[in-house]
């Protein structure tokens, strides 16, 4: 298993998010790791119907539980998906969708 494929695993993705790059800054203590939606089509998000994807939106980060103590980024591009011509919705990322655990595991932190 490469390092990706142990990230995609500890974040828990789907099939249809691929974990494309982990960039380790050790004097920084920090870890970025970079997401991409692998599919042609996704959920729409307002209607709930299978839609076609068109580009990317710009990109997003998302602060993760830290890992070994070192600071840790999700970063993604999100696909925007058509269901119109008229309308243009954005696709929600793996880190806002049911079976992603990054918000419950947050609800265990205290400071």
């Amino acid at each position: 298993m490469d390092v990706n494929q142990h990230y995609a695993a500890l974040l828990g993705l789907g099939d249809e998010w691929t974990v494309t790059n982990v960039a380790l800054d050790v004097p920084g203590k920090r870890v970025d790791v970079y997401v991409e939606y692998a599919q042609k089509s996704a959920i729409c998000p307002v209607c709930g119907e299978l839609a076609g994807l068109h580009d990317r939106l710009e990109e997003r980060s998302w602060r993760h539980l830290d890992t070994m103590q070192f600071v840790t980024e999700i970063h993604a591009r999100t696909p925007p998906c058509v269901v119109s011509e008229a309308r243009r919705q954005g696709h929600r990322a793996a880190m806002g969708v049911k079976g992603f655990s990054v918000h419950a595991a947050f609800r265990g932190v205290r400071r």
